[in-house]
């Protein structure tokens, strides 16, 4: 996503994207929340800017089906990519240090 928003001259975006893996060193349960978030956006703005090439594409009568499938695969798996952090031995790592609710 860095080199996506790189692309787009979006500086700040692109240090928030290299600097967010170092998020995943604080074991709290809101970084999964946070990476969870993150990866959903990801997909969204990948949704989003195959759109935009797709409609180029089609103006200028140029080939779009390969671009479609590509980028459809690429934001599905970024998207996707957020369920790594719903597996049970990744929650017990992030609630970790948490203090429990009182009953």
């Amino acid at each position: 996503m860095a080199a996506y928003f790189s692309r787009a001259d979006q500086p700040g975006l692109v240090l928030a994207n290299l600097l967010f893996p170092a998020i995943l060193l604080i074991r709290r349960r809101w970084v999964l929340t946070a990476a969870r978030i993150m990866t959903l956006v990801g997909g969204v703005v990948w949704l989003w800017t195959e759109w935009a090439i797709l409609q180029v594409r089609l103006e200028q009568g140029a080939p779009w089906v390969r671009m479609t499938i590509i980028l459809t695969a690429v934001a599905l798996f970024t998207a996707v990519s957020g369920l790594a952090f719903r597996s049970p031995r990744v929650r017990e790592r992030y609630s970790a240090g948490e203090v429990p609710a009182p009953e």
